[in-house]
């Protein structure tokens, strides 16, 4: 097909959207429009789907799963919120350590399982990197994540510039966030980066740590980032920068946190 002819194609744009986010498009008149006009309600899995999401791409590459390995799984997701992605992860994980073109259970029983796989990765990776470069990686993960209410953090995916500011550190931040997306712990274009699984932020209990011990400091920060990104939209008017007690906050903010 030619380029002319891809342009005069109609276009179907499927939008995936959680429904704890869904009140947010109230805002956005002509998407709230689209949403309530246009929209597909999709609901809880089934056994027998999450058996088909297990089994079937395992099959079209070829691979076998060990007898009493597709059960272990289907019971260890049983309830639990969030299963999908933790599965995706922990069948990876199972793959690595596959014995010829076999997923094994011993191999899966290695990884963590279904709620330690994710977590079991993020730590290898992070014990594995020097003092220094830890505290790097710390600070991006806190930097992905926002509280919506007082306990529950959710994914804040972040502009790429937001960590290579042409710093000393630029390098080392670099290096990380390319080893932090090929282990699939995030994501990350040209543009932006997120975390890939937002049950790293419950199930990695280091993560959960620093993200209930900075709270109040991810408020901080976040309300800067955003203040920040208007103020430059706004195309840098002087008027709407930080005043008085919110600078003077912003500042002691600065100064008691090391950042990237």
């Amino acid at each position: 097909l030619s380029v002319t002819t891809l342009i005069d194609m109609p276009v179907k744009l499927i939008l995936i959207l959680r429904a704890d986010f869904y009140g947010r498009c109230a805002q956005f008149s002509k998407l709230s429009k689209l949403l309530s006009d246009n929209q597909t309600l999709v609901g809880k899995m089934s056994g027998d789907e999450f058996r088909d999401a297990i089994v079937q791409p395992a099959e079209r590459v070829g691979l076998r799963l060990e007898t009493g390995l597709v059960e272990l799984l289907l019971e260890e997701i049983r309830g639990e919120a969030g299963a999908l992605p933790m599965l995706s992860h922990a069948l990876r994980e199972t793959w690595k350590l596959r014995r010829g073109n076999v997923l094994t259970v011993e191999g899966y029983l290695e990884t963590g399982c279904i709620r330690g796989a994710i977590a079991e990765t993020a730590e290898t990776i992070y014990q594995s990197l020097p003092e220094k470069l830890q505290e790097i990686a710390r600070q991006i993960f806190l930097r992905l994540a926002e509280f919506e209410d007082e306990n529950m953090a959710t994914s804040r995916p972040s502009t790429l510039s937001e960590f290579i500011t042409d710093s000393d550190q630029d390098v080392a931040i670099h290096q990380i966030l390319e080893q932090l997306t090929q282990a699939r712990l995030l994501t990350m274009d040209d543009e932006k980066v997120a975390v890939a699984h937002e049950t790293l932020f419950t199930q990695w209990p280091a993560l959960a740590k620093w993200l209930q011990e900075d709270m109040e400091g991810l408020r901080i920060y976040r309300h800067i980032t955003d203040s920040a990104i208007e103020w430059d939209t706004m195309g840098q008017d002087s008027h709407e920068l930080y005043p008085g007690a919110r600078l003077a906050q912003a500042l002691e903010w600065q100064e008691n946190n090391h950042r990237l």
